[in-house]
């Protein structure tokens, strides 16, 4: 037996998600527009949403929706709007985040140590500028977050045989971290480190969670942030960016995403800006991830999709 029926998308109907799930399952009936033309007569009908965040202006926990699917692999956008019916199941998409993440990563690390900023600037003033890069095998990274994207990530470093120190909730030891401690320890942890990179789900605890006395303790870090934007106090950011205490960063997140032209982070030289590009959710995923969701819900089981709304994760 069906476990539902009637799907609304909230996302762009371009990308073909709806007629991925068709394809799968016919008996679906399955509504396709964009995110904001999503009305409440939609979500009425509607026993499953599928989307990255709600519709604009509107609570989902006025509808009697049986399951909310989340586009991407966090589920903030929907905690963090509001929430969702109290009897909703929540799930996310799974996908292939962590290597996407860990290339992103160590391209942008690689890109600091050769000093490829500088290298571009001296190609344009057609000047012959030798210098001698660093190696990345002597560098100390610490990752704050050491859970699937954070542990993903530290193993493309070992590879290249980096020191590699990580700060968690629980501060237990994980692979291949020579060394972990609890969020209380931070400060000592990624003392001395080189590369900082942030990898932490959104949750109530993590909001903020990378304030301006931690930052203020990474003196002369390069620091990235893979996670998510409002993990971070972006104005503290700026500041020590700007006096120098880091010496740069790369930003792939931010609290408010496109990030809006009023934020000091664009106008900073020591700053490179990317639009939440390191991983992106791949269509097909979406697809899958619920489909996978969907059969496990039939069978009467709970799909390691869901997601603890309390936790969130």
């Amino acid at each position: 037996m069906s476990f539902l029926r009637r799907v609304i998308i909230g996302d762009r109907p371009e990308r073909g998600l709806a007629r991925a799930l068709r394809a799968e399952r016919p008996e679906l009936e399955v509504r396709d527009l964009p995110r904001d033309d999503v009305g409440a007569s939609d979500l009425r009908w509607a026993e499953a949403y599928i989307g990255f965040r709600p519709p604009r202006g509107i609570d989902l926990r006025a509808f009697p929706l049986r399951w909310i699917h989340s586009t991407g692999a966090g589920v903030d956008g929907f905690l963090e709007h509001g929430g969702i019916p109290a009897e909703a199941k929540l799930t996310r998409t799974e996908g292939a985040f962590g290597p996407r993440i860990a290339e992103y990563c160590v391209a942008r690390v690689l890109a600091e140590l050769q000093d490829l900023a500088r290298c571009a600037r001296a190609q344009r003033a057609k000047r012959w500028e030798l210098f001698t890069p660093r190696e990345l095998q002597s560098c100390k990274i610490g990752l704050i977050g050491t859970g699937r994207i954070g542990s993903e990530i530290a193993r493309r470093f070992r590879s290249f045989g980096c020191s590699l120190v990580g700060v968690s909730r629980s501060g237990a030891a994980t692979p291949p971290f020579e060394l972990v401690m609890p969020f209380s320890r931070a400060s000592t942890a990624l003392r001395g480190a080189d590369f900082v990179i942030a990898a932490l789900p959104l949750t109530p605890e993590t909001r903020g969670r990378i304030d301006g006395p931690l930052l203020r303790e990474l003196t002369g870090a390069y620091f990235l942030n893979v996670g998510r934007g409002a993990t971070c106090d972006e104005a503290a950011l700026a500041e020590v960016l700007r006096e120098g205490v880091l010496r740069g960063a790369a930003l792939d997140v931010f609290g408010v995403e496109p990030l809006p032209a009023s934020s000091p982070l664009w106008e900073l030289p020591n700053v490179s800006i990317t639009p939440h590009l390191s991983a992106r959710t791949a269509d097909h995923e979406i697809v899958a991830s619920f489909l996978a969701a969907l059969a496990e819900m039939e069978r009467g089981a709970r799909s390691p999709l869901e997601v603890d709304p309390q936790r969130g994760y």
